[in-house]
C-alpha cells in the first residue's frame, strides 16, 4: 500500500473479487503485474485492462480468420484452387474406397477358392 497507494490496492482486491478470486495472493499477483508495467494509478489500470482486453478480442479474431480494418470486419480469402483442392480430395478419396472394396471381394472369393479346393 505503501508502494502503489491506497487507491490502487482497493482497486486491485475490487478486480479479484469481479474474477470470484477472494484471496490476497491473486491481488498480489496484479499488483505486481501493475508495479512491473509502471501503472501508479487507477486511471492506468483501467487503461491498461482496455489494451488487454482489445488485445484478446485482437487475437480471438486472428484465430477465427476475420479481423477489424476500420471499425469493419473482413472475411480471410480463401483462394479457388483450394476449394477445389478439398473436393478433389474427397473425390480421390472416395475412389480408393471403391478399389479397397473391389480388392476386398477378390480376397474373399479367393479364401472361399482355397477353402473349398
Amino acid at each position: 500500500m505503501n508502494d502503489l497507494g491506497e487507491s490502487l490496492v482497493l482497486y486491485a482486491m475490487k478486480r479479484a473479487l469481479e474474477h470470484g478470486r477472494a484471496n490476497w495472493g491473486y491481488v498480489k499477483a496484479i499488483l505486481d503485474s501493475w508495479a512491473k508495467k509502471g501503472i501508479r494509478s487507477v486511471e492506468a489500470a483501467r487503461a491498461e485492462e482496455v489494451a488487454y482486453r482489445c488485445r484478446r478480442e485482437q487475437k480471438a479474431q486472428r484465430r477465427s480468420g476475420t479481423y477489424q480494418s476500420g471499425g469493419q470486419v473482413v472475411a480471410e480469402i480463401v483462394p479457388d484452387w483450394f476449394r477445389e483442392g478439398k473436393h478433389k480430395v474427397q473425390e480421390r478419396d472416395e475412389g480408393e474406397k471403391k478399389n479397397v472394396m473391389v480388392e476386398m471381394a477378390e480376397v474373399g472369393r479367393r479364401l472361399r477358392e482355397y477353402a473349398n479346393a
